[in-house]
């Protein structure tokens, strides 16, 4: 949600599930990742956002469904 813009993130869901242990394993997980990509949490706040392209920037994918859809149930011309 970070590279999507967001500044705060809620984890309430997995607190509920698992406790409030989970907040500081997530907290040391984004902690390792930021330190191996050598950026900070701000850093990270719209990156996504700002590189995203428009439909008429994105390569056509012609017949790309095929790879979503079992050989025998694709329909034949």
């Amino acid at each position: 949600m970070m590279l999507a813009g967001a500044s705060a993130v809620a984890m309430a869901s997995p607190v509920m599930l698992c406790g409030y242990e989970v907040l500081s394993d997530a907290l040391a997980r984004l902690d390792g990742f930021l330190e191996r990509k050598g950026v900070t949490g701000v850093d990270l706040i719209g990156r996504a956002a700002d590189r995203r392209k428009s439909f008429a920037d994105m390569p056509a994918r012609q017949d790309n469904w095929h790879n979503y859809v079992p050989a025998g149930d694709i329909p034949g011309p």
